[in-house]
């Protein structure tokens, strides 16, 4: 008797159409960081590697450390000068398009793009009458322990080269 009852849920358990296994989903693709990440970290100028140019107060040492965030670079700089004073900055750029910061109260426009692995920065600013422009280019290097910042300055008042190294904290 156990035996017909069972039979008819045999019947129907094999006449069930057999799944094959579901397939494993697929992994998530996360985006690949944008070129501006590999610029992120604290950084400290290595003084003997730089040179400043022709500063109006010796630098004795600075840290910058960068944020990124997608084409955003969000940086805070912190300098000590010659008779030990400070001096604090933030500010940000885009490295694939225009950002506005304002420096020790002048509004500064920049306009950042990547080529490669280098990211150029060209910033404007009017002081009274006089236009400043700054043309930065970036690069970390291979081993990602070095960066170099490549500045040229012009004004009415001359202008000025300088070259910073820092070294990754």
């Amino acid at each position: 008797m156990r035996l017909r009852a069972a039979l008819p849920l045999l019947v129907l358990f094999a006449a069930a159409p057999v799944r094959a296994a579901e397939p494993a989903p697929a992994p998530v693709a996360h985006p690949a960081p944008h070129p501006a990440a590999r610029f992120a970290g604290r950084w400290q100028l290595d003084l003997a590697h730089s040179d400043m140019g022709k500063p109006r107060r010796a630098t004795l040492a600075r840290e910058d450390v960068i944020v990124t965030d997608g084409p955003w670079l969000h940086v805070r700089s912190v300098s000590v000068r010659a008779g030990n004073d400070s001096l604090k900055l933030e500010y940000r750029y885009r490295a694939d398009g225009d950002a506005m910061n304002t420096v020790m109260g002048q509004e500064v426009k920049t306009r950042g793009h990547m080529a490669g692995g280098t990211l150029h920065l060209d910033s404007e600013a009017k002081l009274l009458l006089l236009t400043l422009l700054v043309s930065e280019h970036w690069n970390v290097s291979a081993d990602g322990r070095t960066l170099t910042q490549e500045r040229e300055s012009r004004s009415p008042l001359g202008d000025e080269k300088q070259k910073l190294v820092f070294a990754r904290r």
